[in-house]
């Protein structure tokens, strides 16, 4: 399978008025339109899905959820097919619907953060699950974050969290390979200004999953060591960075070899 690393694209939200920042005070910076359209169109460059597919979302990421759902519901009103998604909930955990022993039957899969909810060691298993189930030509769309965090507001323990969680783009890209995929390997970010109270809540909340390890007590002093480093800032201003890994399953052959192509800047851009 070839994997191939393309160019950074880059959307900037900009604020539009003094009253558009009032408004944001106590407004998930998520919520927000730009946002949502951020990660719909990155799906629908990803999947170019056709009439009459079978597309399964495994997401528990509450800051792509939404996003998830409008995505859905554009698909359904440009298609016309209310059946285009998958409704039935799944009952096993991520690994065991990926071990069932099926024919070739789902079109895509999207795919949100698998180092969250997947064992390393069971990783390969799982790809190599999900892609027997997958017909000829599908394509298995991995969204997740970079392993560096710097780009985030966060406080030094929530970074260690990160840190311990995230492994490099390259530990799925490999495995994807090993099973099968073709693969390729898109950076995307956006730039999103919030108040620090609405980004406050936001850890609080743990919107991040990740942290969801953390405690009350470990968010409560974090969340405070944060506030002083900010003391006398109203709002601030970080990047949302995504790595967007295409993986289509070829027709018909079983590539061997392993090409990596690199563009300008490291590899991978911001998902190195």
């Amino acid at each position: 399978p070839k994997s191939s690393a393309m160019a950074l694209h880059r959307v900037v939200v900009k604020v539009k008025s003094p009253l558009w920042r009032r408004n944001i005070r106590n407004f998930s910076v998520y919520a927000t339109q730009e946002y949502q359209d951020f990660h719909k169109e990155n799906l629908i460059r990803a999947l170019s899905p056709k009439e009459e597919e079978v597309i399964l979302n495994f997401s528990r990421d509450s800051s792509i959820l939404k996003s998830m759902t409008d995505f859905k519901m554009r698909m359904v009103r440009q298609k016309g097919n209310e059946d285009l998604f998958d409704e039935n909930d799944i009952e096993d955990d991520f690994f065991t619907f990926s071990q069932r022993p099926r024919d070739p039957w789902i079109d895509s899969i999207i795919l949100t953060d698998p180092s969250l909810d997947i064992p390393r060691k069971k990783t390969s298993d799982f790809l190599f699950g999900l892609q027997k189930q997958m017909k000829a030509g599908g394509k298995l769309v991995l969204l997740t974050r970079p392993r560096d965090c710097s780009h985030y507001p966060f406080f030094a323990r929530a970074v260690e969290v990160w840190n311990a969680a995230y492994p490099p783009i390259t530990f799925f890209s490999d495995r994807l390979q090993k099973a099968g995929f073709d693969v390729r390997i898109r950076n995307s970010s956006i730039v999103l200004e919030t108040s620090i109270e609405a980004w406050m809540q936001e850890l609080k909340e743990r919107t991040f999953p990740v942290f969801s390890t953390l405690d009350d007590e470990e968010i409560a002093e974090g969340v405070g060591d944060l506030m002083d480093m900010l003391d006398g800032s109203e709002f601030l201003t970080f990047e949302e960075k995504m790595c967007i890994v295409t993986a289509t399953k070829p027709d018909g052959h079983q590539a061997t070899e392993t090409l990596i192509v690199q563009e300008e800047g490291p590899p991978y851009g911001h998902c190195g």
